[in-house]
């Protein structure tokens, strides 16, 4: 109790020593062991004769909670100087009711300070939940990895603004930092994922509430050579949309990871991980998949690879 109570710091007061520190800032050899520097130093004496005596005190008294004062070495000196006679039991037990008040002040002020950035940080998630349409992920998602990469024009329109929002967040460091590598990493996903569908996508030609991958192939007259390469361009761009959708689905259960791991560990617990369904394949099944970085790529600063790689990859 005296030593939480005290905060790890001297009562004297304006003293600024911690009473508990680690020997790795001293020597390499004992990095991660403690070592105690404070001292519990009593208010009425142990013994008889000590300083501030009260023989009448009962022992068992002596060593309580509430004749201990938790001072470094020098201090605990300095009250006992003299056989005490500098430093009353009524000026030491206000020095000790001081102290802790003021650590109590602090540890609140602390405690406010660590809410208000909670509620900040869990009204950030909440929106980017609602930006990036997680509750409905496997829903959209399974549109960009059907066959023919499709999506509404209503919610192609309300991703499409998302990029700016995504791109334009950031989180606080210190307890955070692994959350704002995690972030930063969706943000390089989703951005690419984004821009890619915006640069590929047009309006369908046979719904204009619909918006689908360019198939310029089905566009031209007659023409065998251009027609291969233009289906080779959009089955070149299908497999782009499909590993792109991948990858920010890895990147956002990557997110979801480092909230549980440093905010909140039971953040979405009723949900889970999210899924993605691809399909129909040629026997008309739908394959459904849980994206998910490898050991390898979480060792890199940020396990996207990013765009210029994962074509690489497509065409090795």
């Amino acid at each position: 109790m005296l030593w939480g109570r005290s905060g790890n710091e001297c009562a004297f007061p304006e003293c600024p020593r911690e009473l508990v520190a680690d020997l790795g800032g001293y020597t390499e050899d004992d990095s991660g062991v403690g070592v105690t520097l404070g001292e519990e130093a009593h208010i009425i004496a142990e013994n008889d004769g000590g300083p501030r005596a009260d023989p009448r005190m009962p022992k068992p008294e002596r060593d309580s909670y509430a004749n201990m004062i938790l001072l470094c070495e020098e201090h605990h000196k300095v009250i006992d100087s003299a056989n005490g006679k500098f430093f009353s039991v009524d000026q030491l037990l206000v020095m000790k009711s001081e102290h802790e008040e003021r650590v109590k002040r602090q540890r609140d002020r602390h405690s406010q300070e660590r809410q208000a950035k909670d509620e900040n940080m869990a009204a950030l998630l909440s929106e980017w939940e609602r930006q990036v349409l997680l509750d409905d992920w496997d829903a959209w998602t399974s549109w960009l990895l059907s066959p023919h990469p499709r999506m509404t024009s209503e919610r192609f329109s309300h991703l499409q603004n998302s990029h700016t929002w995504v791109k334009s967040r950031f989180f606080p460091p210190g307890d955070y930092r692994q959350l704002a590598r995690a972030f930063k990493n969706f943000s390089l996903a989703w951005g690419d994922l984004m821009q890619f569908l915006d640069i590929h996508f047009k309006n369908a030609r046979w719904d204009p509430r619909q918006l689908e991958l360019h198939a310029k192939y089905k566009e031209i007259p007659w023409d065998p050579p251009m027609y291969e390469r233009l289906g080779k361009e959009f089955d070149d761009n299908c497999d782009i949309v499909h590993l792109l959708t991948m990858q920010t689905s890895a990147a956002a259960n990557f997110l979801l990871s480092a909230v549980r791991e440093s905010f909140d560990p039971v953040y979405r617990f009723d949900i889970g991980f999210i899924t993605v369904t691809r399909g129909p394949d040629e026997m008309l099944r739908f394959q459904h998949y849980r994206p998910e970085y490898s050991a390898d790529d979480l060792k890199r600063e940020f396990p996207y690879l990013g765009m210029d790689k994962l074509v690489e990859g497509l065409r090795d």
